[in-house]
């Protein structure tokens, strides 16, 4: 728990914080003004909408921060030459493909 604490301290756009649980997050109405009418919503709307948020981001990712942390392990990873790719992505898309089938 605190490795995940250590990492959201490091993540401006929030992404760890979905990992942390609620009791850890300091998450509020007024820090978030839209999320109390975003969690009234059925679950399968906040799906939809949480889709359709990511799919906005992949449309222009130039515009995404990436934070200086992220690089640093990207980079990490693909100077350690015993770091190598297990799967390729046809074959991760294609588990995937089978799983939902």
């Amino acid at each position: 728990m605190r490795e995940l604490r250590n990492l959201a301290a490091h993540d401006p756009i929030g992404c760890i914080s979905l990992a942390v649980p609620r009791s850890a997050r300091q998450l509020s109405s007024m820090a978030h003004p839209i999320l109390a009418e975003i969690l009234r919503l059925p679950p399968a709307e906040r799906i939809q909408l949480i889709e359709d948020a990511w799919e906005s981001l992949a449309q222009n990712p130039e515009h995404v921060p990436v934070p200086d942390w992220h690089r640093e392990l990207l980079d990490d990873r693909l100077a350690d030459p015993t770091e190598v790719a297990t799967r390729t992505w046809d074959e991760v898309q294609a588990t995937a493909r089978r799983s939902i089938q």
